[in-house]
């Protein structure tokens, strides 16, 4: 009766497509994906007061655990352990085998880097634009978080291991960083803790001030959508086998990662969301007007 009573009302309904896309929701994976970006932000804000020995101890607590997941943790660890390990206790009801597999060597680089982040720190230490992005790609977070995408998908390392492919979750981590490092700049550099983001290698390596860095900043960050539309364009087939999963992770990349390129709701959403967020505010801008020119 009931199912009956669903079928009768959706004959009715005319409201756009996405709208619809409640109902198929996969809210465990869902659920996934939000309690996993509230870990990265624990991790975060750990690590970002930690000493190079201590993010090395961090990194082996997190590995050690999601390595071991039903070994009881030691009393007085960190607390990032045992919260990875609940969460991997939800992943692995809702995530393909190969997708866990992936995410626990991808955690892996994730935690060496912020430990790297972490020694660059002590040493003050401020990486050049290629140094700088090939660490950054890692310590945002970005690409663990990406593999939420395919819990529910059977893609092969074929996949992954792709030039094309790769270049395109680069351009869309890219993004992030820039997006990031942008709204995270003002209160970083209050607090004297700057030298792992974008604004500060450009005006450090490129001997930019203020405005010229946000320029080139700019500037880049068109260009990598340029390139990410002409690769989007030159996707090789995998075979028919996983034609309709590859077409659904890369719908997922370029909505969540480049739609912001449209003054869209959605994007609007995000930029309020990274302004209102505690982690940025509370700083004073280096000078008393910044406003960039072309």
């Amino acid at each position: 009766m009931e199912a009956e009573s669903l079928t009768w009302i959706q004959g009715f309904v005319t409201m756009p497509r996405m709208k619809r896309v409640f109902d198929v929701g996969a809210f465990e994976i869902l659920r996934v994906g939000c309690y996993f970006m509230n870990w990265f932000f624990l991790y975060d804000d750990y690590s970002d007061l930690a000493t190079p020995h201590e993010a090395k101890e961090m990194a082996d607590v997190v590995m050690n655990t999601i390595c071991k997941p039903d070994k009881i943790r030691l009393a007085g660890e960190y607390v990032v352990g045992e919260a990875i390990r609940q969460l991997w206790e939800l992943i692995s009801k809702c995530a393909s085998l190969n997708a866990r597999r992936r995410l626990i060597e991808s955690l892996g680089n994730f935690t060496a880097s912020v430990a790297q982040q972490a020694q660059d720190r002590t040493l003050n230490y401020i990486r050049n634009v290629d140094e700088y992005f090939s660490v950054r790609r890692e310590t945002i977070g970005a690409k663990q978080a990406f593999v939420v995408l395919e819990f529910e998908l059977n893609l092969p390392d074929e996949f992954f291991d792709d030039p094309v492919i790769q270049r395109l979750v680069n351009a869309c981590i890219d993004l992030i960083i820039i997006s990031n490092d942008l709204y995270s700049y003002n209160v970083e550099q209050a607090r004297g803790d700057d030298g792992h983001n974008l604004v500060t290698v450009m005006m450090h390596h490129k001997n930019l001030d203020l405005n010229e860095a946000m320029v080139w900043i700019g500037d880049h960050a068109s260009k990598t959508v340029r390139n990410y539309l002409n690769d989007l364009d030159h996707v090789p087939s995998f075979g028919n086998e996983f034609k309709d999963d590859v077409k659904r992770y890369l719908v997922a990349d370029t909505f969540q990662h480049m739609g912001w390129q449209s003054p869209t709701v959605e994007r609007l959403s995000f930029i309020l969301g990274a302004l209102q967020t505690q982690r940025n505010k509370k700083a004073a801008y280096p000078t008393s007007s910044v406003s960039v020119k072309r």
